[in-house]
């Protein structure tokens, strides 16, 4: 597929699923980066010694920590890639900007969506409906979840393919694994 084709897919299934048009053109934005990002990581020697401190020393919160040594205590953090420091900021943008969008009511059961409405009365019903038990005994017994679920993110390492999928709400997707839906670089 040519890239706009791509570009354009995705804005219409962002659109199905609530996205606004300005939010899925940032994702697109922050997925590029990160894809740039993903190359570097891969092919640049120079990327890797261009060092910083890692920004758990500054912050103080383990959340930040991008050494990979696992060190966790204060003081005992290794200096990173800037590149490392870089990806961890794109991230955070990508999961502060899924945090705002829409979110949904949902059915589902074994981590798959059956049913997506706009409020939990829709769920209820729908799942009374459809169900030869009562709904007591379909979310106590059946492992069926009525839930308000957004847009949540899935990274990738891997310059090769999509470096950003979104898990949406309807559990739509069009990757090769089933995960989500791809966000074109």
């Amino acid at each position: 597929m040519s890239r706009q084709k791509d570009r354009e897919e995705f804005i219409a299934l962002a659109a199905r699923e609530g996205i606004p048009l300005q939010a899925a053109q940032r994702l697109m934005g922050y997925a590029a980066t990160l894809h740039w990002l993903a190359e570097l990581a891969c092919s640049s020697e120079a990327a890797d010694k261009d060092r910083v401190p890692c920004p758990a020393v500054k912050s103080q919160k383990d959340t930040d920590c991008v050494c990979h040594f696992g060190y966790h205590e204060l003081g005992k953090h290794s200096d990173v890639a800037r590149i490392d420091v870089q990806k961890l900021r794109t991230r955070k943008h990508v999961e502060a900007l899924c945090k705002t969008l829409p979110r949904q009511w949902c059915v589902s059961r074994d981590e798959k969506v059956l049913y997506t409405g706009d409020d939990e009365g829709q769920c209820w019903k729908w799942l009374h409906g459809n169900q030869s038990s009562s709904v007591h005994h379909a979310t106590t017994y059946e492992g069926y979840k009525i839930e308000q679920v957004g847009v949540t993110p899935i990274f990738g390492g891997d310059p090769r393919g999509a470096v950003l999928k979104l898990r949406v709400p309807s559990g739509k997707a069009n990757d090769w694994g089933g995960a989500g839906i791809c966000v074109p670089s």
